[in-house]
């Protein structure tokens, strides 16, 4: 009897263990579909309209249809998107749960995404149109001028 409960109760921690193994994957999923969307228009950061275009491609309620394996489940709330000049801002949802059933675990991942730019010396201040060599070593060979280049793309903020 002792090894039965024993028994159970492993499976039961297996168990949850793979839920939220599921719902992680399913929020890093929901994550890199923005990235992916946002990647597609990177001299666009300014435009309003084209920063509400994700919305087509990425659920922004939860489901009944898994979007990541079979049991996956993730959606960014529009809500849950902040813009700021040089960064976005996400909170992605993400869910395991049994199709139609209850969520068995739940994680949501804050990440933020740089604008595209200039390496982030040149918005510092260090401005130049020429290369820098930097203590006779390292070379910079982004211009000022370039804007379709990302820099500190993604960057996990919280779990939750």
């Amino acid at each position: 009897m002792a090894s039965m409960r024993g028994s159970a109760f492993q499976e039961n921690i297996t168990s949850n263990m793979n839920n939220k193994a599921i719902s992680f994957m399913a929020a890093e999923a929901g994550a890199t579909a923005f990235w992916q969307w946002l990647s597609s228009g990177p001299t666009q950061w300014q435009d309003l309209t084209w920063r509400e275009g994700w919305q087509a491609s990425i659920p922004t309620t939860a489901s009944d249809t898994p979007n990541m394996g079979n049991f996956g489940y993730f959606w960014i709330d529009p809500d849950q998107v902040t813009w700021s000049t040089h960064a976005v801002t996400v909170t992605v949802s993400g869910f395991s749960k049994v199709p139609g059933g209850e969520a068995l675990s739940e994680t949501r991942m804050e990440a933020k995404f740089s604008a595209p730019g200039v390496h982030r010396a040149f918005r510092a201040g260090l401005v130049s149109d020429q290369d820098i060599t930097v203590n006779g070593k390292a070379s910079f060979t982004q211009k000022a001028g370039s804007k379709a280049t990302w820099w500190g793309t993604f960057a996990v903020l919280a779990i939750r």
